[in-house]
């Protein structure tokens, strides 16, 4: 081997050596965790309700009347003809019209089967009542019924104005979160620095009563107990721990 022909292979040995030294060390770096520091501390998602319970002061009642008949018109006008007396007897009872709004209106086909056929039809109409004074239901419900009322759907509970109701509701949820983050906070040894952001989800505040079946004249009123009904409020809130 010539003197050129060795000094090119100790080059060609020592750049490969450096390499690997040099991949080796890479290697290395890139195998240790990253350090990463944040100006912020830990976050705190906290999801809490509030609620709160009293008396409602109005409600909506749906009132109603089925009719069946061999046709189709038969049947409308039969259900026409008493839901008219119906709505005749609330506005005697001294329901105001704008608290009279029909609710739905419906017409269709009556089957039996062996064989499968139709055998007549069916109609029905309903109104939403509002009722401002409760007491009044069972006399509007007792007065419907004479009329030619013949179902009562359901019963619904509420609050004229509802916004005190959620305000505190939403107090108590936000008092809840903190309550909830001081908690964790100090479980963990750490403090809450501050809240970085609200969310309100929801809120809910009505009641309903569902009444399955129907109200005929001449059988024993319904009693009707409005209770308390619950306003509720769910937040998410963000909070900033350290």
């Amino acid at each position: 081997m010539s003197v050129g022909n060795l000094i090119v292979m100790k080059i060609l040995v020592f750049a490969i050596a450096a390499c690997l030294t040099l991949g080796a060390s890479s290697a290395f770096a890139q195998s240790q965790p990253q350090a990463t520091s944040s100006p912020e501390g830990t976050t705190l998602t906290v999801n809490a309700q509030g609620f709160v319970l009293a008396k409602p002061d109005m409600a909506t009642v749906v009132l109603g009347v089925v009719t069946e008949d061999v046709t189709a018109t038969g049947a409308l006008a039969q259900n026409a003809e008493r839901m008219n007396r119906l709505v005749s007897a609330l506005r005697s009872a001294r329901v105001a019209e704008r608290d009279i709004q029909t609710s739905r209106i419906t017409v269709g086909p009556r089957y039996a089967n062996h064989p499968y056929r139709i055998v007549g039809y069916g109609a029905s109409n309903s109104v939403n009542v509002r009722v401002r004074n409760l007491d009044q239901i069972g006399r509007l419900v007792d007065a419907a019924a004479a009329a030619g009322g013949n179902t009562v759907e359901r019963i619904a509970f509420a609050h004229s104005d509802p916004t005190p109701h959620l305000d505190s509701a939403r107090r108590n949820a936000a008092l809840e979160a903190r309550r909830r983050a001081d908690l964790y906070a100090q479980a963990l040894d750490m403090r809450v620095v501050r809240v970085k952001s609200v969310m309100e989800q929801g809120y809910y505040g009505s009641d309903e009563i569902v009444v399955t079946g129907s109200r005929v004249s001449g059988a024993e009123p319904t009693p009707i107990a409005p209770g308390e009904i619950a306003s509720r409020v769910s937040l998410a809130v963000v909070f900033e721990l350290r």
